[in-house]
């Protein structure tokens, strides 16, 4: 995860590849229980955008009385 750090589209993407393969090989396994891909995206993408919302904004710096 650290060599995403700094990137976030890139983590998306690769993320992304993943999702869709995870898609293949459910099918693959059992194509009529593939279920909800929206629970798959949720999985490999959702937590991502959870996450940086919890982040504090690098934007702006803080200031000692800030933290």
């Amino acid at each position: 995860m650290t060599s995403y750090q700094d990137s976030q589209l890139d983590l998306l993407l690769y993320l992304s590849g993943r999702l869709h393969e995870a898609i293949d090989d459910l099918h693959r396994l059992n194509a009529s229980t593939t279920g909800d891909v929206r629970d798959l995206f949720d999985r490999f993408l959702g937590w991502p955008a959870r996450h940086r919302s919890r982040r504090p904004s690098t934007a702006e710096p803080q200031t000692p009385e800030e933290t």
